[in-house]
């Protein structure tokens, strides 16, 4: 969460985490409909691998694979994040933020709602320009 403000109000929350492949659906849809509360991209790295995985990285495609998919959680802390922060119309849902994690050669982050702006439940809030990457979205509570 890039070291924002709200993200304490996550800790003992609940995560869910998506890996989307090459021809996976490349958009972020609103879950709910809410506020958007803040918008913004995280600078950090692309095509980058955890040492670990890289020391055992060959031409072999399996390998090649293992390498991006066991560098996930460092990926998700050292790559170009996306990080939009929602408050939901439903006060039992509240604040929820999506984190798009940016990653091989190709990936860009483009957020397409800006703070502030109410937005219903579908409306896509986020794309990618990328091959493979993860995304999470956090809860508070559940």
């Amino acid at each position: 969460m890039a070291g924002d403000a709200l993200a304490e109000q996550f800790v003992g929350g609940t995560i869910y985490q998506a890996f989307l492949s090459a021809l996976s659906y490349h958009r972020w849809h609103a879950p709910v409909s809410g506020t958007i509360k803040k918008a913004f991209v995280a600078d950090g790295t692309y095509f980058s691998e955890k040492i670990s995985a890289a020391i055992f990285n060959t031409n072999d495609a399996a390998q090649s694979k293992a390498g991006l998919t066991s560098s996930q959680s460092y990926i998700s802390h050292m790559a170009t994040r996306a990080i939009i922060f929602m408050e939901a119309d439903n006060p039992d849902i509240g604040l929820m933020c999506f984190i798009g994690i940016g990653m091989d050669e190709v990936s860009t982050c483009d957020i397409t709602v800006k703070e502030g702006e109410h937005v219903k439940k579908g409306q896509c809030e986020f794309y990618y320009l990328d091959l493979y990457l993860p995304q999470l979205t956090l809860y508070r509570y559940w």
